[in-house]
């Protein structure tokens, strides 16, 4: 087999200003990718890591995928990417995508991803736990760092089949985040609009097989435990279809059905629950 060629030669990295180093782990390198960064290496990122690991319906063009590294006018004032990467030998070896909204005053973390070279060394547990305090020093600075702050994600549910042909198993994710100390949020159904495709001026179909997961930044939530009320889950999912889901051309109809789904649907007290079985020590099945 071919050695790949790197991508990033190591003057590229030490002296890229776009990429902070934030921590190490045998020959892995993890870095903070600052807003603004060359386009070639969020296209790069895309090509390496997302094309191949997530199913055409979950994934964006890689057009839009490069707007999570673009400078923003709304960073620092309605919100702040959190991407981190992770690189060995100058190439992409895992990625996670990510920010934090500073009116709902939670995180929201996307895609993470970890390549086939490397599963298995705890490389994704490194990203999470990563971003976590990354997101808590962005808490900080903008005064809502507390005992309540947590990110939420979205996970498959245990018999999701759209990614088995790339060779991912739905019940060993939901073991990883497990392991991560994630769980299941009750009372806040996961609606997910097609990702539009703007080249096409078409909209993929909605995905229906997600369920929203939590996890608690300075500590864990209990079993049962309250997580949060029904007006900050609102803000949450305002904040999140706003900027997921709004193509420059607009897509208010799309986001206010789905908005509306989700205030019919919400609970008042939004709970949790473990994703493991006490009684079995297995992941528990959707």
């Amino acid at each position: 087999m071919l050695k790949k060629e790197a991508f990033l030669s190591k003057d590229k990295l030490e002296h890229n200003p776009f990429l902070q180093k934030i921590d190490a782990s045998y020959d892995i390198d993890f870095y903070r990718v600052i807003d603004g960064v060359q386009p070639e290496f969020s296209a790069q990122l895309y090509d390496d890591l997302i094309l191949n690991n997530f199913a055409e319906e979950e994934r964006e063009e890689k057009s839009d995928f490069q707007t999570f590294f673009e400078k923003d006018a709304d960073n620092d004032v309605r919100r702040e990417n959190i991407n981190i990467v992770a690189i060995s030998k100058g190439n992409f070896v895992g990625l996670l995508t990510g920010m934090a909204f500073h009116k709902s005053k939670l995180g929201y973390f996307d895609y993470l991803v970890v390549d086939n070279s490397v599963r298995g060394k705890g490389i994704g547990g490194k990203i999470f736990q990563t971003s976590k305090k990354l997101l808590k020093t962005v808490a900080q600075k903008h005064n809502y760092d507390n005992d309540n702050l947590a990110v939420l994600l979205t996970v498959e549910k245990s018999d999701a089949t759209m990614n088995i042909d790339k060779g991912q198993d739905p019940r060993k994710r939901l073991a990883f985040y497990a392991r991560q100390n994630c769980q299941r949020i009750v009372g806040m159904p996961c609606y997910v609009p097609g990702i539009f495709d703007a080249k096409t001026g078409t909209q993929k179909p909605p995905i229906n097989c997600y369920d929203w997961l939590i996890a608690g930044i300075n500590r864990n939530f209990q079993d049962g435990e309250i997580a949060m009320n029904r007006p900050t889950a609102l803000q949450f999912n305002a904040d999140n279809l706003d900027l997921q889901y709004t193509d420059p051309q607009g897509r208010p109809a799309e986001e206010t059905e789905t908005y509306k789904k989700i205030e019919e649907s919400l609970s008042n007290e939004i709970c949790v629950e473990n994703l493991i079985d006490k009684d079995s020590s297995k992941t528990v099945v959707c």
